[in-house]
């Protein structure tokens, strides 16, 4: 799903695991308790996106824009994140990890 546009989408609850959605854009969606473990989101815009309580275990980021995004309680264990844009140490402090957590140069993540 290169590129897709779920811009202001309700995507709640979806099962988005094991998906490549590579420049795909999820500006303003809601996706909270979204499953997206494994999956490929490459360039991904998820700027003001809902991403409450979702599961981002062992999901590839590089490039993602999380500018904005609310992480509150977000799992992002074994995530490669070390290259997304527009991310904070606020909202990384809403978020969680594991020491397999790649997050960008001066950044840090709390253990799950």
């Amino acid at each position: 799903m290169h590129g897709r546009n779920f811009s202001g989408a309700r995507l709640r609850q979806a099962d988005l695991s094991l998906s490549v959605m590579n420049r795909s854009n999820f500006s303003g969606a809601d996706l909270r308790d979204v499953d997206a473990y494994g999956a490929v989101f490459g360039g991904a815009n998820f700027a003001g996106a809902n991403l409450t309580n979702a599961s981002f275990v062992g999901t590839y980021l590089q490039g993602a824009n999380l500018r904005g995004a609310n992480l509150s309680g977000a799992n992002f264990s074994g995530a490669e994140m070390d290259r997304v844009v527009g991310v904070t140490q606020a909202q990384l402090n809403q978020a969680c990890g594991d020491t397999a957590t790649t997050v960008p140069a001066g950044l840090h993540i709390r253990a799950c």
